[in-house]
């Protein structure tokens, strides 16, 4: 379990999580459960949104942006929520930098994306 923690949260396990996991697993828990607990934690969802927000926004999430997020997560997949952020109006450049760059190409790339499938 010290080793989920520095994965999934990039910390090291205090003591009394050490202990707290320690127990559950004594009592019969699987491991895969004891990850799930920390996989739909807080504290991993909100470094997962800010990993989001840096990788597609190169700006790191405010806590209205975290705030907005967390409730997400009791009906979206975390892959669900990279793509609503990934889609967002935000992700585009703005019609300024696109002008300035001559260029209409993500404008464009967003509309072929949001295009019905072929029948």
């Amino acid at each position: 379990m010290i080793q989920v923690f520095a994965d999934a949260l990039g910390r090291l396990a205090t003591d009394a999580e050490v202990a707290t996991f320690t127990g559950i697993l004594g009592g019969g828990a699987t491991r895969s459960s004891a990850a799930l607990t920390i996989l739909s934690s807080s504290e991993y969802r909100t470094n997962l949104i800010g990993g989001y927000y840096g990788a597609f926004l190169h700006r790191p999430a405010s806590s209205a942006d975290v705030a907005f997020w967390l409730p997400a997560f009791t009906i979206f997949t975390d892959e669900q929520i990279a793509a609503q952020i990934l889609a967002s109006p935000s992700t585009l450049p703005s019609p300024a930098a696109r002008t300035a760059a001559g260029s209409t190409a993500s404008t464009t790339t967003f509309s072929v994306a949001r295009r019905p499938p072929p029948r």
